[in-house]
C-alpha cells in the first residue's frame, strides 16, 4: 500500500544577488540615464547545507546531511515585500533502522531534487542592513535516489515512478517558512537564510 509520508528540512543557505543596472534610454537623438533605485528585478546564486529526516518510521530514522544550490529572482513589491522564485538542485534523505538481508543494519536513504521554491518576502530594512521573514511553497522532481546499507558497499538504485512495482512517487511538494539577512554593498547583496521546511513524499 501506498504511503504518504513527511520529510523534515531544516537548510541554512548563503546567496549572492545582483541589483538591476542602470537603464539607458534614448529619446529625439538623446541619451537619458535612468536609475533604478527601487530594484524591482534582480537575480542571483544560492547555496547551502539541508539537514533531513522523515517521520513515520517511529523514531527508528535519522537526520543526514545535504546541499542545495541554484539559481534565484527577486521581483521587489510596494510596502516592503518581495516575491522571490528560484530553480535549485538539492540533496536529501534519511537513514533508517531495520533488518536487510536477515542482517540487522542501517540503511541511508539519498534523493536528489530539482526544486522550484516560490517565496514571498517582508523585508525590514535598517539601512545597508535588512532582516526578512519568508514563506511559500515548493514543488520537487526527483531526478535520481540510491539506497546504502551499513554493511556493505553496494548502492543500489531506488525505482522511482507511478507503477505498482515502483518504490518512490517522481514529484512531492512542501511549504517553507524561513528567516534572514541581507547585507547590501552597493551592486550586490549578501543573503544569510536559515528555514524550515515540511516536505509530503509519496511512497
Amino acid at each position: 500500500m501506498k504511503k504518504m509520508l513527511l520529510i523534515l528540512i531544516t537548510a541554512i543557505g548563503f546567496g549572492i544577488i545582483a541589483n538591476a543596472q542602470d537603464v539607458i534610454l534614448k529619446q529625439d537623438s538623446s541619451e537619458i540615464k535612468a536609475t533604478n533605485t527601487n530594484k524591482v528585478f534582480r537575480f542571483g546564486i544560492r547555496a547551502g547545507m539541508n539537514f533531513t529526516n522523515m517521520s513515520g518510521y517511529d523514531g527508528l530514522s535519522k537526520m543526514i546531511f545535504g546541499f542545495q544550490s541554484g539559481v534565484v529572482t527577486d521581483f521587489s513589491l510596494p510596502k516592503n515585500f518581495s516575491l522571490q522564485a528560484g530553480l535549485l538542485v538539492a540533496q536529501q534523505g534519511y537513514k533508517i533502522k531495520g533488518t536487510y538481508m536477515q542482517q540487522k543494519s542501517t540503511r541511508r536513504i539519498t534523493l536528489y531534487y530539482l526544486q522550484l521554491p516560490i517565496n514571498a518576502q517582508y523585508k525590514i530594512n535598517f539601512k545597508r542592513v535588512s532582516l526578512f521573514f519568508q514563506t511559500g511553497p515548493y514543488f520537487g522532481y526527483c531526478f535520481l535516489g540510491t539506497a546504502r546499507d551499513s554493511d556493505d558497499d553496494i548502492t543500489l538504485p531506488i525505482r522511482m515512478g507511478y507503477g505498482e512495482r515502483d518504490e518512490l512517487k517522481t514529484f512531492d511538494f512542501g511549504l517553507g517558512l524561513g528567516v534572514g539577512v541581507r547585507f547590501m554593498d552597493f551592486k550586490w547583496e549578501w543573503v544569510i537564510i536559515s528555514g524550515f521546511t515540511i516536505c509530503v513524499l509519496l511512497i
